[in-house]
């Protein structure tokens, strides 16, 4: 059958159901195997070769996930003996419904082996916090800084509060607040590009979250540092 661009993306990636599971979130990780599958066996009539690469495809995307994320973390031998199961199952498939089956329990499979913690927690959020700081001025989700990191946006949520003791949107204000003031401090930047640099589009906005934050408007501020410097010198 002929393949489009958009079959071919829905056969192959798989990131999504991935990140999922990593983040052990098994009800959403089903949800999208659910939508692809559909997709799959409406646009090719249930064809059995196609469903059966797509499954294979997500056998050795949630190992290769699995592997990358939490490596001496879990035993290589189940990690191993699952993905080589899963692909017996995958195997004997001969219609949707066992497709669709199949697929549910190579989930199911894989969950069971990600652990609840990982050693490499830390290291997930050092690198969400490297991406927020390096893209303040830019619109920042959850789900897309997740997406950068390969976790769940369900995962990353879990791993901010248990580890760094907030919240992401939480995390990111302050973020933007601290690059606000080290700009109003050591720069003649206006108020309104010094949002725009911290990821506000209108500067209203950004003076009135910058005074709840430090009881100052932006301009307040600078003229409070600026004489407090002044006096120490």
């Amino acid at each position: 059958m002929f393949m489009d661009s958009e079959v071919i993306e829905k056969l192959y990636d798989v990131r999504g159901i991935c990140n999922a599971v990593i983040g052990r979130d098994v009800d959403s990780a089903i949800r999208l195997f659910d939508e692809q599958l559909s997709f799959l066996a409406i646009r090719s009539a249930c064809d059995i070769e196609l469903m059966s690469v797509f499954l294979n495809s997500l056998d050795r995307g949630i190992y290769n996930h699995i592997l990358q994320a939490f490596g001496n973390a879990l035993s290589i031998c189940s990690l191993n003996k699952c993905c080589h199961e899963n692909f017996q199952t995958i195997g004997s498939c001969r219609c949707y419904g066992c497709f669709s089956c199949a697929g549910k329990e190579i989930i199911e499979n894989y969950f069971k082996i990600v652990p609840f913690q990982s050693c490499k927690g830390n290291a997930y959020i050092e690198q969400a916090k490297e991406y927020i700081g390096n893209n303040l001025s830019e619109p920042l989700t959850l789900k897309g800084v997740a997406e950068k990191v390969f976790l769940s946006d369900t995962y990353l949520s879990h791993l901010f509060r248990e580890l760094a003791g907030t919240t992401f949107s939480s995390f990111v204000l302050q973020q933007r607040i601290d690059k606000a003031k080290k700009l109003l401090e050591a720069t003649e930047l206006s108020v309104s590009e010094i949002a725009g640099q911290c990821g506000f589009s209108q500067s209203n906005y950004f003076s009135t979250v910058f005074k709840k934050s430090t009881a100052h408007t932006p301009r307040e501020y600078r003229l409070a540092f600026r004489k407090h410097a002044s006096n120490r010198h």
